[in-house]
């Protein structure tokens, strides 16, 4: 459908009941109804001052974008993640050397599949082990190794 007549728009508009507009929920769209704002179209029309005055940035922000005027600039390209974390909390306690050793590389295994996925490579490594702070029979404890490589790769043999 072409959006860009501007009568094509307002007659959509004034089909739309306002609930169906992104980040109008139940209790702003009932404070909206109780105002004689029923479609997107009323919203649209509805003076700025007061959506700012009664309601928040957000939905003055969503009134302007109804309007044309843009109001949140689109990123091209999203920003480049700065650290990528592969998790996870096991079910019950490992104390095996080699089941420990098998989960971090498994960890590291996939972490390298999101650096090859996102064209980044790595040259800082971290990895923690810690009990779980909520058992009562056993102290807790917490380590953990860091290493900074000397070449930034996304091989997991090198990880």
């Amino acid at each position: 459908m072409d959006l860009s007549n501007i009568e094509r728009q307002r007659k959509l508009m004034t089909a739309l009941p306002v609930d169906e507009v992104w980040g109008v929920g139940r209790r702003i769209s009932k404070k909206l109804d109780a105002m004689g704002i029923k479609t997107v179209c009323d919203l649209a029309d509805t003076d700025i001052r007061f959506i700012r005055k009664h309601f928040n940035v957000v939905l003055e922000r969503t009134v302007r974008e109804l309007r044309g005027e843009p109001c949140l600039e689109l990123e091209e390209f999203a920003p480049v993640k700065q650290e990528i974390i592969c998790s996870r909390s096991f079910g019950e306690k490992l104390t095996d050397y080699n089941a420990m050793r098998e989960a971090i590389c498994t960890y590291a295994s996939r972490a390298a599949e999101k650096l090859r996925r996102e064209h980044q490579f790595c040259r800082f490594i971290s990895t923690f082990i810690k009990t779980s702070p909520f058992s009562l029979n056993e102290p807790y404890y917490g380590n953990s190794a860091s290493i900074k490589l000397l070449t930034p790769t996304r091989i997991v043999g090198k990880l």
